[in-house]
């Protein structure tokens, strides 16, 4: 935890990556921030993909916040059985079943 404070502290950008950004945005469902940056941050990467692993994980961000990313055909294969099931769990996010989204 002290190693967040010291990041908020010091008010530095950093470099967005497509995986903890779509992580964030999923962490971040419910809480009164603005955080409209980071949502076109994550559609710019949605948009232009490095990873099939980022891309799922920017799915499943924008998602959770009622987000549809405009995704271009990604050229990168699901290898591993931990890309197939983010896939999947992508796959039934876009269809309003997104498992991490909070349903109150």
């Amino acid at each position: 935890m002290a190693g967040i404070t010291v990041v908020v502290q010091a008010r530095r950008d950093t470099p967005s990556y497509p995986e903890t950004t779509g992580i964030a945005l999923l962490a971040l469902q419910g809480i009164n921030l603005d955080i409209e940056p980071s949502l076109h941050c994550a559609e710019r990467h949605a948009r232009n993909p490095k990873s099939s692993e980022g891309l799922h994980w920017l799915q499943l961000g924008l998602h959770a916040h009622r987000r549809n990313p405009l995704l271009s055909p990604t050229r990168y294969r699901d290898w591993t059985v931990t890309q197939v099931a983010l896939r999947m769990i992508a796959q039934v996010g876009e269809e309003g079943r997104n498992p991490f989204v909070y349903h109150a």
